[in-house]
Order: structure tokens, then sequence, then C-alpha cells
């Protein structure tokens, strides 16, 4: 990885960070909002999800930072390691599927029940929500197709 890519994945990872806390400081400022106690589950399952997105978002950047500091190549590792890459590999995406539906789920549960003159939860940090869940959305759905076509490819038979 060059050092412009670096800066630019890291920059981009800081960016996303940001945003996941506001979002994440947000739905832990709504404990105290009276108007939303009957959704505290909800509340609850996104900030926890919340906080595993940004612990795996700071993962990331010091995975970034590391590969360049140490010289690793991943692509190399990859070649070699390629049976037990994939495997982990899919089984991360399938957990991630399934963390990020919940995440979309609970989204949808909070904003559809949200009384409309609430107005410790009406901050734009709530935007965010809906904005992540819709991408989440396209993320999820893309990754279960590329799941779905890599199990298609992996089970055939290879012709000759």
């Amino acid at each position: 990885m060059g050092k412009k890519s670096l800066v630019t994945s890291i920059l981009s990872s800081v960016f996303v960070l940001i945003f996941i806390y506001y979002a994440y400081s947000y739905v832990k400022n709504l404990d105290n909002c009276k108007c939303v106690s009957f959704l505290r589950n909800h509340i609850e399952n996104i900030k926890n999800i919340e906080l595993f997105l940004i612990y795996i978002q700071v993962i990331g950047i010091f995975m970034n930072i590391g590969t360049y500091i140490f010289g690793f190549d991943v692509n190399k590792f990859a070649k070699t390691n390629y049976k037990p890459m994939i495997v982990f590999l899919g089984i991360y995406l399938i957990v991630l599927v399934t963390i990020l539906i919940h995440f979309i789920y609970n989204v949808y549960e909070f904003g559809t029940n949200i009384p409309k003159d609430c107005d410790c939860a009406d901050k734009w940090q709530r935007d965010i929500l809906y904005i992540q869940a819709i991408i989440y959305s396209f993320s999820s759905l893309s990754i279960v197709i590329l799941l779905g076509f890599g199990f298609y490819v992996g089970g055939r038979p290879k012709i000759k």
C-alpha cells in the first residue's frame, strides 16, 4: 500500500468513525429522553451495534497503519493462504451481514415508532442513523449477492 493510498484510507476511516461516534453519542443521550423510553430495547441494540462498529473501525485504522509500517503484503499472504482466507472472509461477512440487518431492523423500529413531538430525540444525529441504515441495506444486499455467487461458483464442478 502506497503512502497516498494509506493516507486516503485512514482519512476516510476517521471520517466514518466520526459520524459513527456522533450517532453513538445521540443514541447514548436518549437514555435521558423520557418520550422514547418504550423503545429502550431498540435503542440499546443500536447503541451496542454502534459501539461494535466503532471498535471495528478503530481496529481497521490500526491494521492499515500496521501493515504499512511493517510492510505486510496482504495480497501475497492471501495468495499463499487462499482457502483459510476465503473461509475467514465468508464467516466474517455472514456475521457482519447479520449484525447490519439487526441494526437496520432496530433503526427502522426506532424511526417508525418515535413520537412526533419528542424534542429530545429530534436531533440531526438521528439522520445519521437513517443514512447508516440505508447504506447498510445496500451493503448487506451486495454482500448476500456476492456470498451467494461465491457459493454458486465455488460449489460448481470444474469443467476441464
